[in-house]
């Protein structure tokens, strides 16, 4: 206390400090987390979790360079089949570092939620975006590697508890000179659905000759917008 620290006659080898936590950095790396989610899955508006609604929450943690292990996938297995007899749906979070194939589960779970690596901060994160509190608004930075090759998980993939629709209302060049121009990109985003919610609008720029070969160029998150609003 006031940076001074007290230590008994007797005191153990090993003298543990602990520091109380700055409340702006924890709010902080909540934010992070919360800004970060992925919501991969969401079967029929699974999440957010109602009142007085039980779901088999499935958490994993620690992998083997992005994948399960036989322990962790046959653990899954059976918290999956028990949520079927009892008629419970299966969210699955996803705290890893990477992308975890769970291309054998994922199918028999109703939703999904990457949160990365988080922290400390990570419980108080996770129960605001099941609660609905929070509306994840994070896009997949790397493609979803998983042996089924129709997974949606792709690079700048995420879902939302609401939707949104785009109208692009300005292209402009950003500079005079025209080895170095750039252009200013305008997009109105509206809150189509139910919800409130931030959205990530991403801006790709691709080739005319071959369309598929396109790069993110842009992106930015929009503020809190409630339904409706733009």
């Amino acid at each position: 206390r006031d940076g001074l620290v007290a230590v008994d006659a007797d005191a153990p080898d090993v003298i543990s400090l602990a520091l109380p936590a700055d409340a702006n950095q924890t709010e902080q790396a909540k934010s992070l987390i919360e800004n970060g989610a992925v919501l991969l899955k969401n079967e029929d508006n699974t999440l957010p979790l109602k009142d007085g609604e039980e779901a088999a929450m499935i958490y994993v943690t620690e992998t083997e360079e992005g994948a399960l292990t036989e322990e962790q996938s046959a653990q899954i297995a059976e918290n999956l089949e028990t949520a079927k007899q009892d008629g419970k749906k299966a969210v699955m979070v996803l705290e890893t570092e990477t992308p975890v194939d769970i291309s054998e589960f994922s199918e028999d779970c109703d939703a999904v939620l990457q949160i990365w690596t988080s922290g400390e901060e990570a419980e108080a994160a996770v129960s605001a975006i099941l609660s609905g509190e929070i509306n994840p608004s994070g896009k997949l930075p790397v493609d979803w590697n998983s042996a089924d090759s129709s997974n949606p998980w792709v690079f700048g993939y995420g879902l939302s508890y609401t939707s949104f629709e785009y109208e692009l209302t300005g292209v402009e060049l950003s500079a005079e000179e025209e080895e170095d121009y750039g252009l200013d990109v305008t997009v109105k985003v509206t809150n189509s659905g139910d919800a409130a919610g931030k959205d990530t609008v991403q801006l790709y720029l691709g080739g005319a000759s071959d369309p598929e070969q396109i790069s993110l160029v842009g992106f930015a998150q929009t503020d809190v917008l409630e339904p409706g609003s733009s």
